[in-house]
């Protein structure tokens, strides 16, 4: 999930029954849990994709999720969609591209 999130960082999850892409969600995956973004939402299950992949994960069943990340211990609260810490990276990087041009 690099940049918004490092391995290891602590977050917070609120429960939700239906995220919305854009949104950072928490799923169990048999024995381990997962934290990636959510790409599309289907009746029975989410497409979710890790912000430093390309290729988006298997299906998850919404019964496997177990919230949406709300904040990030020491970063603030954390938005889906097109605010928080996403945006902060994005207006980051159009600023470096810009001072290269």
């Amino acid at each position: 999930m690099a940049p918004t999130l490092a391995p290891g960082d602590l977050v917070r999850v609120e429960p939700t029954r239906v995220p919305t892409p854009g949104d950072v969600v928490t799923f169990s995956l048999g024995r381990d849990v997962v934290t990636h973004r959510v790409v599309k939402v289907t009746r029975d299950s989410i497409v979710c994709r890790g912000d430093n992949r390309r290729a988006a994960d298997p299906p998850v069943p919404l019964a496997a999720l177990i919230g949406r990340v709300v904040e990030v211990a020491g970063k603030g609260p954390l938005r889906g969609g097109r605010g928080g810490l996403w945006s902060a990276s994005a207006r980051r990087f159009a600023r470096r591209v810009r001072a290269r041009l």
